[in-house]
């Protein structure tokens, strides 16, 4: 019996979602710490401005482009888009 399209829309989101809510970061107890009231304002400043710091720093060191090839990504998302569905149009089954 063939799966109700919309049914499967409705379910493979669910693993995703759970891994959002099950990730166990390193910095955990800190942020815990930070919503628990541990940490006066004048040392969250302190860390903030540390980690912007180092966001700054990695930034200069990146070979990133300052600004995205749109053109590109658009041309790689519509081939991408066009084999999939050239895939699909081969096989026997509308949905797998």
């Amino acid at each position: 019996m063939p799966v109700n399209p919309a049914a499967e829309h409705g379910v493979f989101p669910l693993p995703t979602a759970i891994s959002i809510f099950d990730v166990r970061r390193k910095d955990r107890e800190a942020l815990f710490n930070i919503r628990a009231g541990v940490y006066s304002y004048s040392e969250l400043i302190e860390k903030a401005d540390e980690k912007l710091k180092r966001i700054e720093e990695l930034y200069q060191k990146s070979d990133l482009p300052a600004e995205p090839d749109c053109d590109y990504a658009e041309k790689l998302l519509i081939s991408m888009r066009g084999g999939f569905y050239s895939k699909r149009k081969d096989s026997n089954h509308r949905f797998r």
